[in-house]
């Protein structure tokens, strides 16, 4: 189900009955707000005319989902596979659909190798970037697609949406405050442990003295499945609740910096929880 949005849903709706669908789009905003939902949505809208989200084990014929590989990056390999894909004819849909997730991740020669399909698309493609930090995509690229930005849901959308799952209303109207606009991350409140584990050590890391500081970090950065993406997306959203916009500012700036700086995960965040 999408949750809000209900502007672009119609807009891309009107697009295609008028003729006038663009063959790129940048999905862009913050995290987990649904834009990846709102495209495979789309995808499902131009093969069997619903514009609701493929139910779990469905395919779509003519869509492909593009997702960072192990080590976090999308490389040109990739782009040369999805290159093939979209010179195909559609089976069911009027147009071979690619969504590209965090496209961000984009290695510099997948951005080139895109821009060549962008820049002389076939008549039946069509591409969508689902981006939560634009200025990662160079320019030249990005002035080949148009851009839709995907603002935070309000909290009586998402609470009554996780209510029609199923999930109490006080829960719900908690899990939506707080999510602050991310219906993902209120859905992820509900139904994932690990998430509600992270928050709370994420909420003791900032409580934490500055001599225990450096071992609870250090103990972050040590597990198998470390994050700093993640991390920061969840320190982040603490320091907009606490309204510490100074350091909100700070930790937003090295989340931009990530993919594309070398950085050390400990010095950079140990610098940024000074006191």
């Amino acid at each position: 189900m999408i949750v809000g949005h209900t502007k672009h849903v119609s807009d891309l709706i009107k697009l295609v009955a008028r003729g006038r669908l663009s063959h790129g789009y940048i999905f862009w905003g913050p995290e987990r707000v649904g834009k990846r939902t709102v495209a495979h949505a789309f995808g499902n809208f131009l093969e069997n005319g619903t514009f609701e989200k493929i139910r779990e084990g469905g395919i779509l014929k003519d869509a492909v989902l593009v997702s960072p590989d192990a080590e976090r990056k999308i490389g040109i390999d990739a782009i040369r596979e999805l290159q093939y894909f979209l010179w195909q004819k559609p089976v069911e849909s009027p147009r071979r659909l690619a969504i590209i997730d965090h496209g961000e991740r984009l290695t510099p020669q997948a951005q080139d190798a895109l821009l060549k399909i962008a820049e002389n698309p076939p008549a039946s493609s069509l591409l969508i970037l689902v981006v939560t930090n634009p200025e990662r995509i160079t320019q030249t690229l990005a002035s080949r697609f148009q851009a839709l930005y995907f603002a935070r849901v309000p909290e009586p959308e998402t609470s009554a949406w996780l209510e029609s799952q199923g999930v109490p209303p006080k829960k719900a109207k908690e899990a939506s405050s707080e999510s602050l606009g991310a219906p993902g991350r209120a859905y992820a409140y509900v139904n994932d442990p690990s998430f509600i584990k992270q928050e709370k050590e994420i909420q003791k890391l900032f409580a934490s003295s500055r001599a225990s500081r450096s071992a609870a970090i250090k103990e972050f950065i040590s597990r198998d499945d470390f994050d700093l993406e993640e991390l920061l997306d969840g320190a982040i959203l603490h320091l907009a609740k606490k309204r510490d916009f100074a350091r909100w500012h700070d930790f937003l700036e090295l989340r931009k910096n990530t993919a594309i700086l070398n950085l050390s995960p400990r010095i950079q965040l140990e610098a940024l929880l000074q006191d």
